[in-house]
């Protein structure tokens, strides 16, 4: 394989993971900005502000709950999509496919639990001995 063709399948799959990845990790921020502009909107207007400070506000709040819309259409499009996909190609039953976010969820929420008590207790731990290897946690010798 040649130098342009490895920088087009690499420039491919990284545009792909961002496509799938950019609306999670952005939902946070749209969240937060949608619900305290709405929120500076409202103060606004109870005060009787401006008519020009009104008018930016709602501006501004609608541009926030536009973005939120899409953020949430585009994670709500991900799922749709790979539900079809599984449905369509690996002839699961839909409420599996459907259902399979919810379960990533808690594995992902497992995971970290797991990660997390095993760094806070990693001195109450012994050694941990996996396919004839001693790891030892205490010393971080592996």
């Amino acid at each position: 394989m040649n130098g342009k063709k490895k920088e087009k399948v690499i420039y491919d799959l990284l545009t792909i993971f961002l496509m799938a990845v950019l609306p999670f990790v952005m939902l946070p921020l749209s969240l937060d900005k949608a619900l305290s502009s709405a929120f500076d909107y409202y103060i606004i207007d109870n005060f009787h502000g401006s008519n020009s400070v009104l008018v930016q506000s709602r501006l501004i709040n609608q541009i926030h709950l536009i973005v939120l819309l899409m953020n949430l259409s585009a994670c709500v499009a991900l799922f749709a999509g790979s539900a079809a996909n599984a449905i369509l190609i690996f002839k699961i039953s839909p409420v599996y496919a459907f259902m399979a976010p919810i379960g990533a969820i808690f594995l992902l929420v497992a995971y970290i639990t797991d990660i997390i008590s095993s760094i806070i207790q990693s001195k109450k731990l012994g050694n941990i001995v996996w396919r004839d290897r001693n790891i030892c946690l205490n010393n971080e010798q592996y």
